[in-house]
């Protein structure tokens, strides 16, 4: 009897366990995840999405809680300013004067907050590269190319800014299980590198009729234009004249050659236009 009651008890714990298992085996059906969204070309699209929408965030100005940059000026212009480019009279804005008078600490406003930016922004690409691999269901043969070709636009884009603001900086084009927390500087020539990489596949993969994708939508030159920007920091000029050049003579753009915009009934001209920013009130009330 006692050796029956052991046995039994083994096989109950044993079923337990195996139902516990079943029981904890998480399958999400009401809220996003990547295994239950990249799973078809519409999936694709609504993390493609997520990517424009990370990359605008840094121009958020007094953004919302949360956001990656807000509470201060717009985040573009502690790269600007105390440069050729801008010069700060005053202290009218307290977020930008420690860049101003070049007395910026790790700590000062924004400095981590690029760093983080940065990485979120290639975190998510990283996420579509790797589901995008994974996934045969597309509704175009050319999908697939497209998505992995704005993913890898979006990655140079976020190690433009870390380049440029850190100089060396870790190089991650995957997303690490188990979590790493040891990551090592890559040398800011190796970033540019990968830069380059990510950009030419763009170029090859990315719409090349800019009427023919939704406003905003990236291009075959925006990626064009980017990587002639990259070949500049490489000291490889004539390559990035060559980009420059079929961007321009592409026939899609020219310059602006009249007033547009919220001032052009103000003084000034259409390049002054090209840089106003806009600030806009929203009033509270009945939705």
């Amino acid at each position: 009897m006692n050796k029956i009651l052991k046995y039994t008890s083994v096989i109950a714990l044993a079923m337990a366990a195996t139902s516990c298992s079943d029981f904890l085996d998480e399958e999400l059906k009401s809220s996003l995840s990547p295994e239950n969204t990249f799973t078809s070309s519409l999936g694709f699209e609504a993390g493609s999405a997520g990517l424009y929408s990370l990359a605008r965030s840094e121009y958020n100005t007094w953004g919302e809680k949360g956001a990656f940059m807000h509470n201060g000026a717009c985040a573009y212009a502690v790269q600007q300013i105390a440069t050729d480019i801008v010069f700060q009279s005053g202290a009218k804005d307290g977020s930008l004067t420690h860049y101003a008078n070049l007395t910026m600490t790790p700590s000062t406003l924004f400095i981590e907050s690029y760093w983080n930016w940065s990485y979120s922004l290639i975190n998510a690409a990283n996420e579509i590269l790797i589901y995008a691999n994974k996934n045969n269901n597309w509704s175009y043969p050319t999908d697939k190319a497209l998505y992995q070709a704005e993913a890898r636009f979006f990655r140079a884009y976020g190690y433009r800014s870390l380049q440029y603001l850190y100089g060396d900086a870790p190089w991650v084009e995957t997303i690490q299980q188990p979590f790493v927390l040891n990551f090592t500087r890559t040398p800011r020539a190796e970033l540019l590198s990968h830069m380059v990489d990510d950009l030419k596949f763009a170029v090859d993969n990315l719409p090349v009729n800019p009427d023919a994708v939704k406003p905003g939508k990236l291009t075959k030159w925006a990626a064009l234009h980017l990587l002639a920007e990259v070949y500049l920091c490489q000291k490889d000029y004539e390559n990035a004249r060559k980009c420059a050049r079929q961007v321009i003579d592409s026939g899609y753009f020219s310059l602006m050659k009249e007033r547009f915009g919220a001032e052009k009934g103000k003084p000034g001209d259409y390049f002054h236009d090209l840089f106003v920013e806009m600030h806009l009130t929203f009033e509270k009330g009945p939705r």
